[in-house]
């Protein structure tokens, strides 16, 4: 007689919910027979797929965040529109970058710095057996390589799509890098233009902070192969993003968190947004979904609104979590004061201010915090089966 071995729980076993949810429904769609269309399966499992997360997670691991399994069941995947393999090089490009700055900063006040910042932009020295070469992916002016720059500031000695880099290229890179510490002090080596990032990058805005100059020398290191792709992002990375670059409100709401998802460029995260169970009083709140936070760095025009429109697309994935026969709602809010441009790019999908909130003193847990910006006035955006009407002509907006 075969003794049969006894299993231990799943969480204990390292398989998260979601991959036992699509062996199950794998296993569903097997039993159809092939006469048969398995289009309604795939629609019934797409109405019911949050209900059955929740039911799995209260009986596998129900005192583990909603975050643990509604992380992994909204989650995109390579293949879905806007989602790419992660390709592991460009990682290096980010690193080559804050290298890079971080060299440029040590030796910005130095004086054989400045003897070779003189050479470089005056054409005033000459490379051995070299001839003066521009370059105008870099946008910088006809200079002469003093071979003096890369050796003071080290650089990557080759870039994808160019490979090996000449000393040239390599006082190119160097003298851009200046430039951006530059920007950071506020004393302008030239005329080139830096992006605006966000509001950064010019004398009337104030200094260039130290992670935009880094990004705008990764985002030239990554060149064509550096595209916004759509990845999830664990609570904490979420949690550091949003402090750094929440315009309004730097403080993420960890609790009833159900997922984070970012846009990444390149290696980098250029957006960051948080979805959460409503925070406000629902009648049936296992059918509501609050995107409680974006935040952008500002260096990637449409990255709020990519990551929006992914979240409206993952509505079902996370409600409603319990059998209820209400529709599902996403809701959001935005400031009177803004513009609310990430949103009205995304009227085709359906999202649409429904109305305005007006500020009321914080109650409950936050009676004594303006941290949650209570007394602000607002709109409310809705989207989803459950979403209610556009206010008329839009002018909450």
């Amino acid at each position: 007689m075969t003794r049969r071995r006894s299993r231990r729980p799943m969480h204990e076993r390292g398989e998260d919910i979601a991959g036992a949810l699509a062996k199950a429904k794998r296993a569903l769609l097997s039993q159809v027979p092939r006469s048969e269309p398995k289009k309604p399966v795939h629609d019934w499992w797409s109405a019911n797929q949050a209900r059955l997360a929740m039911s799995a997670h209260q009986q596998i691991a129900p005192t583990a965040p909603l975050v643990s399994t509604f992380q992994a069941v909204a989650a995109p995947r390579p293949g879905q529109r806007k989602v790419r393999p992660e390709q592991s090089m460009l990682r290096q490009w980010v690193d080559a970058a804050q290298d890079t700055m971080s060299s440029a900063r040590a030796m910005f006040d130095e004086y054989e710095t400045f003897v070779a910042w003189q050479g470089w932009a005056l054409g005033g020295l000459r490379s051995e057996g070299g001839d003066p070469r521009s370059d105008d992916d870099w946008g910088f002016d006809d200079g002469v390589s003093s071979w003096l720059l890369h050796e003071l500031v080290p650089t990557p000695s080759s870039l994808p799509d160019i490979g090996p880099l000449s000393p040239i290229d390599q006082d190119l890179i160097a003298a851009y890098a200046l430039r951006l510490v530059g920007h950071e002090r506020g004393v302008w080596l030239g005329e080139d233009q830096v992006p605006e990032l966000g509001g950064h990058g010019s004398p009337d805005e104030g200094c260039l902070p130290e992670w935009a100059s880094e990004a705008c020398l990764a985002d030239r290191f990554q060149g064509s192969e550096a595209r916004m792709n759509l990845v999830p992002v664990a609570p904490d990375a979420a949690e550091a993003y949003i402090a750094r670059h929440h315009s309004h409100l730097p403080v993420m709401n960890r609790r009833g968190l159900l997922f984070a998802l970012g846009v990444r460029y390149g290696g980098r995260l250029v957006c960051v947004g948080a979805v959460n169970t409503p925070t406000g009083r629902w009648s049936q709140p296992e059918r509501v979904v609050e995107l409680t936070r974006v935040a952008s760095d500002g260096t990637m025009r449409g990255s709020s609104s990519m990551l929006v429109s992914r979240v409206i697309d993952a509505l079902p994935m996370v409600a409603p979590r319990r059998a209820t026969t209400a529709p599902p709602l996403l809701v959001t809010y935005s400031l009177t004061s803004e513009e609310g441009a990430t949103y009205r790019a995304l009227r085709d999908k359906g999202l649409r201010p429904v109305r305005a909130v007006g500020g009321r003193a914080p109650a409950g847990a936050r009676s004594r915090s303006d941290v949650s910006l209570a007394r602000v006035a607002k709109v409310r955006w809705e989207a989803g089966a459950g979403a209610g009407d556009a206010d008329a002509d839009w002018s909450l907006v």
